[in-house]
């Protein structure tokens, strides 16, 4: 049998030992969060400059030289408004020792988010442009998805984090990662049609 000073004991060790048993589970899941967001972001960067690149040189091929030129500069600005990829790695090791970058990352995630979606949309449009200027059907319907994504305003969500000591900021990261599922799986649609419709220029 135990003895009460003996339980007491435990249950001291396990006070204190709780936020440490808590706590790891926990750093596991947030640490594979900031990968999964990062890791996202930079293969879907990847995935634009590949799709776009080889569209602005099929284009080349085939004399559309001014448009051509601006998808690459489109592009281009892209990567330097993004110059520095996002190491998911070091990322969550450093939100692990540095608990509130989270909402910087959270931050860095919808912002990214707007600025891919905004300069695939310009693009986008202008190819709309020309399809319907060859009688081809339009991407008009699946452009609009493509760049909408809601702004998160940072100091308010930073606010009500710090004000529910931590849990909007649960909120935060399910709307984030609702806002990159959502950006990602409605792009099937138009680079399915933007694949079909040039190869028809």
């Amino acid at each position: 049998l135990i003895s009460p000073i003996e339980a007491i004991y435990i249950l001291t060790l396990l006070l204190f030992a709780s936020p440490i048993i808590l706590y790891l589970p926990a750093a596991i899941i947030v640490i594979y969060l900031v990968y999964v967001w990062l890791d996202r972001i930079n293969k879907h960067l990847d995935r634009i400059r590949i799709l776009y690149r080889n569209t602005a040189l099929y284009l080349e091929k085939k004399g559309y030289n001014e448009l051509s030129r601006w998808i690459d500069s489109e592009v281009g600005d892209l990567e330097y408004r993004m110059s520095t990829e996002r190491n998911p790695v070091l990322w969550g090791i450093a939100v692990l020792i540095i608990n509130i970058l989270v909402w910087y990352i959270l931050h860095m995630v919808n912002d990214s988010l707007r600025k891919i979606g905004l300069t695939e949309y310009k693009i986008l449009k202008r190819l709309d442009t020309l399809f319907r200027e060859k009688g081809l059907e339009s991407l008009e319907p699946y452009i609009e998805d493509v760049r909408r994504v809601e702004e998160r305003n940072v100091i308010l969500y930073i606010t009500l984090s710090v004000i529910t000591l931590g849990l909007f900021t649960l909120y935060w990261a399910y709307l984030v990662t609702k806002d990159i599922n959502k950006h990602f799986n409605i792009h099937h649609i138009p680079d399915d049609k933007l694949l079909t419709l040039i190869e028809k220029l």
